[in-house]
C-alpha cells in the first residue's frame, strides 16, 4: 500500500498537479483517520503544506480532535479564528524531514530526550516512554504518543499522533460565532 502511494505521489508531483492532489492522496490511500486534519489544514488555506521545503508533519488523527468539542472545533475553522488555526497547525510542524530513525537517535544522544522547535516557534520535548513509544510533549505539558511513523507525503514526513499539540494556552481563547 506504501509503494502504491509514493508512487502515486511522485507521479502526480511529476504532473504538476496542485497540492490538493497529494491531500485527496493521503485521505483517501492512507485510511488512518485524518479527515479531521485535512479539514484544517484547508480551513487555513495551507493546502499547498506538501509542497515546497522539506517538513515534518506530527498530524493529530481523528480521535485527538475528538477530545475538543464541536463547537470549539468548529469555532476554530472560522475565517475569524484562522491565524489561531495557523497557529495550531504550526505547532505540528517541524522545518526539515526527521524520520523515527532521527527522532531515536535524537532522543539518545540528548541522554534520554530530544527539543525540537516548531514552526509555531514552540518547544516540542520528545522521549521514550516505558512501551517504547516516542511521546512528544509540547509547551503546555500536553503529551501525544506517535501512532504510525514515516508516512511519506509530498515534501514530508508526517507521524500521526493521538493528542493536538497546543501553543501557548494564549492561543486557545477561540472567539465564538454565537
Amino acid at each position: 500500500m506504501r509503494k502504491i502511494l509514493l508512487v502515486t505521489i511522485t507521479v502526480l508531483s511529476c504532473l504538476g498537479l496542485h497540492a490538493q492532489a497529494h491531500i485527496d492522496t493521503l485521505t483517501s490511500a492512507s485510511k488512518k483517520d485524518l479527515s479531521t486534519f485535512i479539514k484544517v489544514i484547508n480551513a487555513a488555506g495551507l493546502n499547498n503544506i506538501f509542497d515546497g521545503q522539506p517538513l515534518t508533519i506530527f498530524a493529530p488523527d481523528d480521535k485527538a480532535f475528538d477530545k475538543f468539542s464541536v463547537q470549539k472545533i468548529d469555532s476554530l475553522l472560522t475565517s475569524s479564528n484562522k491565524s489561531v488555526l495557523i497557529t495550531t497547525l504550526d505547532a505540528h510542524i517541524i522545518s526539515g524531514k526527521l524520520t523515527a530513525k532521527d527522532i531515536a537517535k535524537a532522543i539518545h544522544d540528548g541522554g534520554g530526550q530530544a527539543t525540537f522547535r516548531t514552526l509555531a516557534g514552540t518547544t516540542l520535548i520528545a522521549t521514550i516512554n516505558v512501551n517504547r513509544n516516542i511521546v512528544l510533549s509540547d509547551n503546555n505539558g500536553c503529551e501525544s504518543t506517535i501512532k504510525i511513523f514515516n508516512v511519506k507525503e509530498g515534501n514530508t514526513d508526517m507521524f500521526v499522533i493521538d493528542s493536538v499539540l497546543l501553543p501557548k494556552n494564549k492561543y486557545l481563547q477561540f472567539t465564538s460565532n454565537k
